[in-house]
């Protein structure tokens, strides 16, 4: 039989965790936590400039093709006049349909319609041509999509060359 004593315990009892370590155990869980959440907001950050640079890109395109398909939509400054190396404006006839750009399948929400179509009407394009040379038989033609982005105005520009001839009678 084993004998006991009457010795009053002297030290803690370690079956629990102490304060110290519960604060720095919250410490550490608090500096995780900010650090993800840090990651997740600027992920969403990213995700939406993306956006506007893929929508910038692909208004681009569409405005090119449009000039090269139908360059009857534009106004078209004189050869003459793009034979000095500079962009000259290029802009929108009356026979340009503006096309919003909303796709086919659009939120039903009317609060979402609207965010939708507020971000694409965010957007704006300038199209600019230019004669590499007197006797160039092309023109150059870039498009520049300007937005807002951060307090900060942001452009993407493409460029791509059309045949003189098809510029045929027009200004």
């Amino acid at each position: 039989m084993k004998r006991q004593t009457n010795r009053p315990r002297t030290g803690v009892d370690s079956s629990g965790f102490t304060l110290v370590e519960m604060l720095g155990a919250l410490a550490v869980a608090g500096v995780a936590a900010f650090i993800v959440i840090s990651l997740f907001s600027w992920s969403l950050v990213l995700g939406q400039e993306s956006r506007r640079h893929s929508m910038a890109a692909g208004m681009a395109s569409e405005l090119l093709t449009r000039m090269h398909r139908a360059p009857e939509e534009f106004v078209w400054p004189e050869l003459d006049d793009l034979s000095h190396g500079e962009g000259v404006p290029v802009e929108a006839s009356d026979a340009f349909e503006a096309d919003p750009g909303l796709p086919a399948a659009m939120p039903t929400v009317t609060r979402l319609r609207d965010a939708e179509t507020a971000f694409r009407e965010a957007f704006r394009w300038e199209a600019f041509a230019r004669r590499p040379g007197a006797d160039a038989h092309y023109v150059e033609l870039t498009v520049a999509v300007y937005w807002e982005a951060q307090g900060r105005e942001r452009v993407y520009t493409l460029t791509s060359a059309l045949p003189v001839q098809r510029l045929g009678d027009s200004p």
